[in-house]
């Protein structure tokens, strides 16, 4: 049993993925249900703070887990 936890974990922890993008926005690609929304919106995150911006999150495909997303100013986030 133990061993299958361990298995899961390395498994998944490889299917982490990067967004791709631009100061506009960009993507996450998708891998079925292997990463987690909240993985991918972390990812788009990451990307849109190096253009000092916050991610929204503007569309998941329900084919491929795919995220689409823009980048935002901080104060046009809440909006």
């Amino acid at each position: 049993m133990k061993i299958w936890i361990v298995a899961t974990a390395v498994l998944l922890a490889g299917c982490a993925s990067t967004a791709t993008g631009n100061e506009a926005g960009g993507v996450v690609p998708g891998n079925g249900i292997t990463m987690a929304t909240k993985a991918k919106f972390d990812a788009a995150q990451v990307e849109c703070a190096k253009f000092s911006k916050l991610a929204r999150v503007k569309k998941i495909s329900a084919w491929d887990g795919t995220m689409t997303y823009e980048c935002v100013a901080r104060d046009a986030a809440s909006k």
